[in-house]
């Protein structure tokens, strides 16, 4: 898994001349025991990662952590009670500000 997601984000930041070392630094920072990955992208902060889980613990321990510039938790509620959406943005200097290109 994280050789995919460090792959993954080499391929989405490819147009922003992000060096490997800082690649491979953010899919260390963004990979959280209990959190599934769904998307990354670019975003206001920098990088902005979806999170999937069941675990309301792993939730409450990101929170804690507060590594990160924003936070928005969904509970999927009906459609799945006891699944959780939470986008994290996390502080990427080279990044903030920039739009993201598709």
């Amino acid at each position: 898994m994280p050789a995919t997601i460090k792959a993954g984000l080499a391929a989405r930041l490819a147009s922003f001349n992000v060096s490997d070392a800082r690649i491979a630094e953010l899919s260390k920072a963004v990979q959280k025991d209990g959190l599934s990955i769904k998307n990354f992208d670019v975003c206001s902060h920098g990088i902005c990662v979806d999170y999937f889980t069941t675990d309301i613990d792993s939730v409450a321990k990101l929170v804690k952590e507060g590594k990160f510039k924003g936070i928005e938790i969904f509970p999927w509620g009906i459609v799945n009670p006891d699944l959780f959406h939470v986008k994290v943005g996390l502080d990427v200097p080279e990044l903030a500000g920039r739009v993201a290109q598709r």
